[in-house]
């Protein structure tokens, strides 16, 4: 499973991305703009 953060381009954003990549946790930053249909393509819903 991916996590998505969504990007809202602020420092924060990446802060999480960051420690979920330390983590080896897999995650994606994704923008704000984004269609839910299209993050459902995306990421894995569990």
């Amino acid at each position: 499973m991916k996590i998505a953060v969504i990007n809202n381009h602020g420092q924060y954003n990446h802060r999480i991305y960051r420690s979920l990549h330390y983590l080896k946790i897999p995650a994606e930053l994704v923008p704000n703009t984004t269609p839910w249909k299209n993050l459902g393509k995306k990421i894995r819903w569990d």
